[in-house]
Formats: structure tokens, C-alpha cells, sequence
């Protein structure tokens, strides 16, 4: 749902389970992530949903480079072993798509989540002003 500050006026968006909604850089839309693993985005109104991505890592916000011309997303992981920050574990991927569903880019990093022991772990991202680079940060707590 979207409403307005005072909570008046709610509109339902989606009908899926969404999670981690984050507006666009000039509020017109919304992208989220659902329970089964999808990026979508929509009209700030709920019209013209789309599935950008169906390998988005629940739960994690996604983030609209500056132009909103495009989204950064976390990937759901893939299986690591052999020595490399805390060990085996999964690797943390970075996706980034365009809002009109084009060009997909996968961007592997050098951070691994250690397994197990692990009990909570966070990640950030964000873009840098120009909409070139983007910076990942990986907070464990084992």
C-alpha cells in the first residue's frame, strides 16, 4: 500500500508479498522485492507492475541509481569453499538492471558470507552521485 504521511488515502499497489519498497529518485516509482525471490517495480499508483529480475535476495532493498534509470540489487548467493574472507561460504552477488527490463549486468564481489556460525550479517550499497560506480559494504557478526 502507499498512503499519504498523515496515513490517509492508502492504494493498494500489489497484490504479491512485497518487501524492502523503495521509491525512485524522483518518487513516480516503486521497486520492491518478494518472498519468492523477484525484483519488480511499478507506477507509484500500482499500474504497469513489472519483473525486472527473479534472483533478487528477499528481504534486501534495492537500490535506484541516481537517474532511476536503473536498480542495484543483492543476488541470491552462490556456494563458495576454499580460503578467501571468513573461509567457505556464499559469495555476494550484485545485480543491476534497467527499469525497462533490458540490460542486465552481474557484478561478482570479492565479500563472502562465512558459513555457519554466522548469525547475523548485513549488506549495503549504494551508488555514487555520477550513477558510474557503486560501493558494497558487508557488516558479519559470527
Amino acid at each position: 500500500y502507499v498512503a499519504r504521511a498523515d496515513g490517509t488515502n492508502p492504494a493498494k499497489i500489489t497484490d504479491n508479498a512485497s518487501q524492502s519498497p523503495v521509491w525512485s529518485p524522483d518518487s513516480s516509482r516503486i521497486a520492491y522485492t518478494t518472498a519468492d525471490g523477484a525484483l519488480h517495480a511499478t507506477r507509484a499508483d500500482g499500474a504497469n507492475p513489472a519483473e525486472l529480475a527473479d534472483n533478487a535476495w528477499p528481504w534486501r532493498v534495492p537500490v535506484w541509481s541516481p537517474d532511476g534509470s536503473r536498480i542495484a540489487y543483492l543476488k541470491t548467493s552462490q556456494p563458495t569453499s576454499g580460503p578467501g574472507p571468513g573461509g567457505p561460504g556464499l559469495r555476494v552477488l550484485v545485480g543491476v538492471v534497467g527499469i525497462d527490463g533490458g540490460e542486465r549486468l552481474d557484478l561478482p564481489t570479492r565479500h563472502i558470507v562465512p558459513q555457519p556460525g554466522c548469525v547475523s550479517y548485513s549488506f549495503e550499497f549504494s551508488w555514487r552521485l555520477n550513477g558510474i560506480r557503486l560501493h558494497v559494504h558487508t557488516s558479519f557478526y559470527c
